[in-house]
């Protein structure tokens, strides 16, 4: 899993005790899906990119209520991590 931080000059720590983060996951395929489920456990929204996507990654995100952003450069303005599992 990669994680990419649109701030990276900013260390991580930045994010500790804020209530919801905006995550990004290029693939929510079944490993990328767990992550995301995980951080909406966890308080966090998850964003994902469909263009390009398959149908069954279309009805994943859909049945875990991932937010679309449709393009890769909407999911980059909007979230400030990106995870690509």
């Amino acid at each position: 899993m990669m994680v990419f931080m649109r701030y990276y000059h900013m260390p991580p720590r930045k994010y500790c005790g804020t209530k919801s983060i905006k995550l990004g996951f290029l693939h929510p395929g079944m490993m990328g899906i767990a992550v995301a489920a995980s951080a909406q456990n966890s308080g966090h929204t998850a964003h994902w990119v469909s263009i390009g996507r398959s149908r069954q990654t279309h009805k994943r995100a859909k049945k875990f209520g991932l937010i679309d952003e449709r393009t890769l450069d909407n999911l980059i303005g909007t979230c400030p991590i990106i995870v690509s599992v």
